[in-house]
């Protein structure tokens, strides 16, 4: 029987059998993972990938508005985008936040807010694009304090 404690200093042994083990577990779990067939979930993830973003989100709106000086409300809000099909956002989105935050800003009643400005919005990003890229906008959460 072979001791590895008289193999130089005590301990060193033991340490080359367990490098030794780790290397011919990684090795066996490469070979493994090697011969495996393609995962068909990887395929409809690029297939996905592909495809231009249908939805744009535009999260964490907070707005303080005036109205009369004595009256002061907090708009909170996320803002989501549908595209038409096939289409894609020809600005930053830091541009088009910019846009909506101001349009958002200057509508104070509740009413107004909720459904003149979804089209509101939508004329005015499809104006700044130049076409006809914006189908719908949503409100996907929406708080006045």
């Amino acid at each position: 029987m072979i001791s590895f404690s008289s193999v130089g200093a005590p301990g060193y042994g033991r340490a080359i059998l367990v490098a030794v083990c780790l290397c011919l577990a990684v090795m066996a779990y490469g070979k493994a993972s090697a011969n495996e067939p393609e995962d068909p979930s990887d395929r409809k993830d690029m297939a996905q990938a592909a495809q231009p973003e249908r939805y744009v989100y535009f999260n964490n709106f907070i707005i303080y508005q005036t109205d009369k000086p004595d009256r002061a409300r907090i708009l909170v809000c996320d803002v989501t985008v549908e595209l038409n099909q096939g289409t894609g956002l020809s600005k930053e989105k830091i541009e088009l936040r910019k846009i909506i935050y101001n349009l958002l800003k200057y509508h104070l009643d509740v009413i107004e807010l909720n459904e003149i400005s979804r089209n509101k919005i939508k004329a005015e990003l499809n104006n700044v694009m130049n076409t006809e890229i914006i189908k719908n906008v949503y409100f996907t959460k929406f708080f006045l304090l």
